[in-house]
């Protein structure tokens, strides 16, 4: 089929070449026919499971991706590894620990190894020819312009063209222009003729790429019912249920607590490196908001000078000369927010979630985009999905649309799946502040 995407085949080589790599380490000194049975099943598991999750959820990021191969990479080793603390465990539990730290990173470093090495194999293979067509509207002008290396480099592999739509082209013609390329991009088209795009590329098998709307991101969580035999969707997750916010809460205290007592040495650390460079306050407060707009302080490292702010609110900008030297490390490293799990722990945020906007910030927002208010039907987080897949500078609108995509599809597993895609997102350029 035309522009399929990664193969199941790819992901199980990678998965593969991950396992014979690292657990050889553990498995001469420790194996025995019981447990390396009990590690064959855990890979089959995986395997399986791996393609029948992206069946579920096509069309995820590359970075998503292989950020999920490498998640349950590293639960799978812990969980295989507290299997063989348990059976034949000789070494101090410690040192056992540090031996499997360092297998999961050997397994981190071995799939960019084995995505490198593939790319290069892409590349030499001479699968470069892709085409794909830009298609966008009046609407989409003023935002190719201000945003113009976005699209220039959609998919490293694909030449993309642009092609600018007007009102009233015969649809058999438009068709012929579409079937010379392999993919298709559409932005911001009306929605009678985005759906006749769609219909020209599933009858051709043509893969396409639509900027979402805040509709289509309700309905995607739709549920199915009907009206005597008609199909209906059925939109109603607006928010979390009773019971979920009950596993959320659990899951915040629980891990809040746990990691302020684990991290209190970079706490103090970071507060002393604050007062030797000005002698100012260590901690920032600010109001923010959180769910159902409820407004509470919020507490940060001090990244700027005292009273950066005489003249109200301003936001930071690339340059700015009231962020200090600490400060700035501290905000490309996002380590000034580790005070926020004492918000987390009082019950003003959660571990994953929305990120709490000021509020004469969200007064500014609403009147371009009335819907960012739909973000605060949960509570804030210390970060979320619009955080792992989109980046610092990020528009208001793609923010609201990555959160609500969370709120519409929010699971425990997809709070732990952001959880362990944080780290990796930190040291992205995008995510970084100038």
């Amino acid at each position: 089929m035309r522009g399929q995407g990664n193969s199941i085949k790819e992901n199980i080589i990678i998965l593969v070449l991950l396992g014979l790599e690292a657990w050889s380490v553990l498995l001469n000194r420790y194996c025995t026919e019981r447990i390396g049975c009990y590690i064959t099943v855990g890979y089959m598991l995986l395997l399986i499971m791996y393609p029948l999750s992206k069946k579920q959820k096509a069309g995820i990021s590359k970075r998503e991706e292989y950020l999920t191969i490498f998640a349950r990479w590293g639960v799978l080793n812990i969980a295989v590894g507290l299997l063989l603390y348990e059976y034949r465990m000789a070494e101090a539990p410690v040192i056992y620990l540090v031996r499997i730290g360092i297998l999961i990173a050997a397994g981190g470093i071995s799939l960019y190894i084995v995505l490198a090495v593939h790319r290069l194999f892409t590349r030499l293979a001479g699968k470069t020819s892709r085409k794909g067509m830009l298609i966008y509207s009046a609407n989409d002008a003023e935002y190719l312009e201000t945003d113009e290396s976005l699209w220039n480099d959609i998919l490293p592999e694909t030449r993309v063209d642009r092609y600018y739509y007007s009102e009233g082209m015969p649809l058999d013609e438009f068709e012929k222009i579409i079937m010379e390329y392999d993919r298709i991009y559409i932005l911001d088209l009306p929605s009678g003729i985005r759906n006749d795009i769609l219909k020209i590329c599933f009858r051709n098998q043509i893969p396409v790429y639509c900027l979402s709307k805040i509709s289509d991101i309700m309905i995607q969580s739709a549920g199915n019912s009907k009206i005597n035999d008609k199909p209906l969707f059925v939109c109603d997750k607006y928010r979390l249920d009773s019971g979920e916010e009950l596993v959320k809460r659990g899951f915040d205290i629980l891990f809040s607590a746990m990691t302020m007592l684990i991290l209190a040495p970079l706490y103090a650390l970071i507060a002393i490196c604050i007062k030797l460079e000005d002698g100012g306050t260590v901690i920032y407060r600010q109001t923010r908001c959180t769910k159902d707009g409820r407004e509470f302080c919020l507490y940060k490292f001090r990244s700027m000078i005292e009273n950066a702010e005489p003249n109200g609110p301003r936001l930071s900008e690339a340059g700015d000369d009231r962020i200090t030297h600490i400060g700035r490390f501290l905000r490309n490293t996002k380590l000034d927010e580790l005070p926020q799990f004492y918000n987390i722990l009082r019950g003003d945020m959660s571990v994953v979630g929305p990120r709490p906007e000021r509020p004469e910030l969200i007064r500014e927002i609403v009147k371009k985009v009335p819907e960012f208010e739909f973000r605060q039907n949960v509570k804030a987080g210390l970060t979320g999905y619009a955080q792992v897949q989109g980046n610092y500078i990020s528009t208001p609108l793609d923010k609201l649309k990555w959160d609500l995509m969370y709120i519409h599809q929010y699971s425990f597993g997809l709070d732990l799946k952001i959880i362990a895609m944080t780290p990796f997102v930190l040291f992205i350029r995008g995510n970084k502040e100038a």
